[in-house]
């Protein structure tokens, strides 16, 4: 069973990924995290990037890693070489799940 975090906008998303991150930098250095603290400039990066997904998909919690600045800048010009393979293929299996969920659509006046 697949449980997912699907939040309304930014701010939500950000606190939950920053909490269930324990409010560190998740990216690997070798065999271990980062491990930075700096929450004030902790930012949370969208591992599928957000230009490759549809609004509904945007704030998807297991799509997020929390990162410091500099592994944040590392995740994009490395196209995330510095995240852990297990959390990579759970955030395309969080996106590639809720992608593919049918959407209905109604049109006005019609039954």
């Amino acid at each position: 069973m697949i449980t997912l975090h699907i939040f309304k906008g930014v701010r939500e998303w950000r606190e939950f990924c920053l909490e269930r991150d324990g409010d560190q930098c998740r990216a690997k250095f070798h065999a271990s995290t980062c491990g930075k603290n700096i929450l004030a400039r902790l930012q949370v990066h969208h591992i599928v990037y957000k230009s490759h997904l549809s609004p509904r998909a945007h704030w998807i919690a297991e799509n997020g890693i929390t990162l410091s600045p500099d592994c944040h800048q590392g995740a994009h010009l490395t196209h995330n070489g510095n995240i852990h393979r297990e959390r990579l293929r759970r955030a395309v299996d969080a996106v590639n799940f809720v992608e593919s969920i049918p959407v209905k659509h109604f049109t006005k006046g019609k039954k």
